[in-house]
């Protein structure tokens, strides 16, 4: 994706305990954040911006603690493997009450495995579903560990 032709957003998501869900849309804005734990990457994806603010649940610290523990060590720049998705799924499961106690609204959150490749800390595609609306494509995004 070119982005020269349009604004691009910065995410601002440094000391916040909270993320985002970038609902893919070519009729959206454009976002960036930075990604990749110390690759310092960032990747672009256009779309509608959904706000998850944590209420009890914590979901971007354990997002975190994975993604900064043994299985990366802060270097998950480029794709994560089959052997992570069970994992992700239930650190991430924890956002479907977080988005109904935001927006009185239930959502159903999971990793879209046809694009593991290019996930990343911070930046993860994901599939969500919401009532009667088809599966779309999303990014899951929160503060990235460097």
């Amino acid at each position: 994706m070119t982005t020269t032709d349009q604004l691009v957003a910065e995410l601002d998501c440094f000391g916040d305990s909270f993320g985002y869900l970038i609902v893919l849309d070519e009729k959206g804005a454009t976002y960036t954040t930075q990604t990749g734990g110390y690759a310092c990457n960032h990747p672009f994806a256009r779309g509608w911006l959904l706000p998850i603010y944590p209420h009890d649940i914590h979901w971007t610290a354990a997002l975190y603690d994975y993604f900064t523990g043994p299985q990366w060590g802060g270097w998950c720049c480029d794709g994560i493997k089959q052997s992570d998705v069970e994992t992700i799924n239930r650190l991430i499961d924890v956002i479907e009450a977080e988005f109904h106690e935001n927006w009185n609204y239930p959502l159903h959150c999971r990793l879209d495995t046809t694009q593991l490749s290019r996930c990343q800390e911070a930046w993860l595609y994901v599939l969500i579903d919401l009532p009667n609306m088809v599966a779309q494509r999303a990014v899951l995004t929160w503060e990235n560990s460097d």
